[in-house]
């Protein structure tokens, strides 16, 4: 809901900032003393052709002048989030997706809330009709341009640029893609010395406890990255054995080593699944099934458990970094929506060969079971 209007209250604290009396802002806008006391005692509002005036006598915009707030919090912002993908899950994508639109057009200038949108839509288009897609698609590109347009946040507009160039290669337009992401490529380009500057600015500092933690956040982060891009490097390599067993060796071993599998599930989830991918590619029927087994059954350990991201003895100091950051531990998708995207990711094509298996009847009566 767009906040209450507080034009009266605004105009009484205004006008006394300001030093004058009722008398003297009527005979500068030209209108009766009881027209300006009537707008102070929120019995009647000034004509639109009154704003413009106002808001330049008080040297304030018209949206300040009326104290519209187009703006929400994390939290808000996080509440709205969880209640699209709730209602993802429960009703028809068309109805949601209107209800997402109206959300649009009432926080068209609160650029955090639209960023968190296209998340949502990323995470949910799939759900829509086919021949809908494209559509959902582009909108979500008009948002990415608004938001670098509109946002001053330069975090904020980088990752509206990579989600952009992401739905773009959705759309079937790699070009468009490497053009907006090949500067990252250029070293001078990055900003990941920023993360070692700000932990030695804390040490030099003696702010020990702000560089410990960012420290764990930076190494923590990474892991994540490391063990990310190893599983599409792994399903990008599924017809090349050699690498692949060599990937499988050496990002298992991190996985262990750091524990990933309770500190970040769907990170080690995604890379047991693309493992059953290369391992069914190959025939290799019972590490393929064993690599699915982890998939579903830890998978739906996670959902019914509703994990978020936390810390452990080695990152002692990442839970306090996650509880100041509101919006951090927002799911990205509702459970029912991962739980159906596993039933999904099990009719893959390339598990054909052991579908009939008994091991593999039972991994699919268990996530239906759950659906």
């Amino acid at each position: 809901m767009v906040k209450n209007l507080k034009i009266a209250e605004n105009l009484i604290y205004l006008r006394r900032k300001r030093g004058i009396t009722q008398e003297v802002l009527a005979d500068f806008l030209g209108v009766s003393k009881a027209s300006v006391s009537k707008w102070e005692t929120g019995l009647s509002l000034p004509d639109v052709a009154q704003l413009p005036k106002l808001a330049s006598y008080y040297d304030v915009t018209i949206d300040e002048l009326m104290g519209y707030e187009a703006q929400l919090t994390m939290k808000e912002i996080k509440e709205y989030y969880e209640r699209f993908a709730e209602d993802f899950s429960k009703h028809s994508f068309h109805q949601v997706m209107e209800e997402v639109r109206d959300f649009i057009r009432q926080y068209y200038g609160c650029c955090p809330a639209l960023l968190q949108v296209v998340v949502l839509l990323l995470n949910h288009y799939m759900l829509a009709d086919v021949a809908e897609q494209p559509k959902i698609l582009e909108e979500m590109v008009g948002l990415c341009q608004h938001i670098q347009e509109k946002s001053t946040d330069v975090n904020i507009c980088t990752q509206a640029t990579i989600f952009q160039a992401g739905i773009e290669l959705l759309q079937g337009k790699p070009e468009v893609t490497i053009e907006k992401l090949q500067p990252y490529k250029n070293p001078q380009g990055r900003i990941e010395n920023s993360e070692t500057l700000l932990v030695q600015a804390y040490q030099m500092s003696g702010q020990m406890e702000e560089a410990t933690e960012w420290n764990q956040v930076i190494i923590f982060m990474h892991l994540l990255s490391v063990v990310e891009n190893s599983t599409f490097y792994l399903m990008a390599n599924l017809n090349n054995k050699e690498v692949g067993l060599s990937t499988i060796e050496r990002i298992e071993k991190i996985l262990e080593a750091y524990e990933l599998k309770k500190l970040h599930p769907n990170t080690y989830l995604m890379f047991q699944y693309a493992m059953a991918l290369f391992y069914a590619t190959w025939d290799m029927e019972k590490e393929a099934l064993n690599a699915l087994k982890t998939y579903v059954e830890d998978g739906i350990d996670f959902i019914k458990n509703a994990a978020y991201l936390h810390g452990d003895e080695y990152f002692d100091k990442l839970d306090g970094y996650f509880k100041k950051m509101e919006d951090y531990n927002m799911l990205p998708r509702n459970q029912k929506t991962v739980l159906a995207s596993i039933g999904q990711e099990l009719e893959h094509p390339v598990f054909e060969k052991i579908r009939g298996r008994k091991e593999f009847q039972e991994l699919k009566q268990r996530e239906e079971l759950w659906n």
